[in-house]
Formats: structure tokens, C-alpha cells, sequence
């Protein structure tokens, strides 16, 4: 799995305009959501009648091996819950993207590190309109952006993507509907305790 993979493409959209992990809670679901699309995409996750099938075998990806372990010794968890709560996030997914050469890191004193990642493919995924889905997308560009509507990472706040998005996922359908439906609610509910934080009215303790 590489640069071009969902995860990396995503954990993109997840840096601030200097570079910088944003510090948005929904960050985290929505590169796990990435991370399992990319395991799905390549067969490492698939579906059975009465079963989610997981390969174990090494991906090449730390953070998706990582993914997959914690999923094959954690079989009664479902799928949301790996999305909600995984042992990998963002930070994880750009240091091995560093790692691997295909990001940079700036690194600066008594500051948080910044990364340079494909800045082509970075403004092409911020821009690429879901109306004018063709032939000429892949299934990994529809996921990246399904996730991105989803988790809201394009501006605009998050919404769900179109049943003809999720299907041009192809074999991996099934699974984009399920974790961009999760991470939808997610991204909407911390909207909701960041608008009511800062409008003062979050509840206090029982």
C-alpha cells in the first residue's frame, strides 16, 4: 500500500494548509476508515455470507498490518468499532509515508512537525467533483473521496456519499457503505460537541 493508496490520501486531506496534522477528532476514524478500504480494496478484507474474513498476510504497510492484527485477535468487534477506536491514526499513517520517501517532514524547533505530501494528487482530491463520476476514476479516487464527503474534509461539513460513489468502489462496496455510513455519524456528532463547546452550552457533569 503506498502514497496512492486511501489512507495516505486521506491522512493528506487531514494536514492543515501548513502541513500540519489537523487537530480535527474526526481525523482518526477517517484514516482508519482509509486504512480499511485499502485492505479491502486489496482482498485482505472480505465478506461471506455470515462472516468478515480478515488475511492476515503482511501488506508492506505498518499501519495496515498493525490494522489487520488487531482485527484478527479482536474477531467479536465489529467494524465500527475499528473505525471509532483503532490502534492506528493519522500520525501513524504520515510517519510511514515519510519513512517509505514518498511524503517529507519539515521538522521545526518548539514546533509540531510538518509533512509535504504529493501536492498534485493532494489538490486533485480536495477538488474532484463526485457529479462527474466515469469511467476515469479508479475505485481507490472513489473511496478517497467518499471517505472525505463522509468524514467532511473537503469543507462543508460531512455528508453522505451517493450510492453511485460507493458502488464504484467496486468489489469493496460493501465495505465503503458501512464505514462511511460510521464515520458520517461520527464526523457529525463531534461537530455537534464542538459547536455546542464553543456556543458554552455542553453539558456540565452529572
Amino acid at each position: 500500500m503506498s502514497g496512492t493508496g486511501v489512507a495516505a490520501r486521506v491522512a493528506a486531506l487531514c494536514l492543515d494548509p501548513r502541513g500540519r496534522p489537523g487537530d480535527w477528532s474526526v481525523c482518526g476514524p477517517a484514516v482508519r476508515a482509509g486504512l480499511l478500504l485499502d485492505l479491502g480494496l486489496d482482498g485482505r478484507v472480505t465478506q461471506t455470507a455470515d462472516s468478515v474474513v480478515v488475511d492476515r498476510s503482511p501488506t508492506g504497510s505498518a499501519a495496515a498490518d498493525r490494522l489487520l492484527a488487531a482485527i484478527a485477535t479482536g474477531p467479536e468487534r465489529s467494524l465500527d468499532s475499528w473505525v471509532e477506536d483503532g490502534p492506528v491514526g493519522l500520525r501513524d499513517v504520515a510517519d510511514a509515508e515519510v519513512a517509505a520517501g514518498r511524503w517529507h517532514r519539515r521538522r521545526l524547533r518548539w514546533r509540531r512537525d510538518r509533512f509535504v505530501p504529493d501536492r498534485e494528487r493532494l489538490d486533485v482530491d480536495r477538488t474532484r467533483d463526485p457529479g462527474l463520476l466515469d469511467d476515469g476514476w479508479s475505485a481507490g479516487d472513489a473511496a478517497v473521496v467518499a471517505v472525505a464527503l463522509a468524514a467532511g474534509l473537503r469543507g462543508g461539513g460531512p455528508v453522505p456519499p451517493a450510492a453511485e460513489l460507493v458502488a464504484a468502489t467496486g468489489a469493496a462496496a460493501w465495505l465503503c457503505g458501512a464505514v462511511t455510513e460510521h464515520l458520517h455519524a461520527t464526523a457529525r456528532r463531534y461537530r455537534a460537541q464542538a459547536t455546542a463547546l464553543r456556543a458554552g452550552d455542553a453539558p456540565g457533569p452529572a
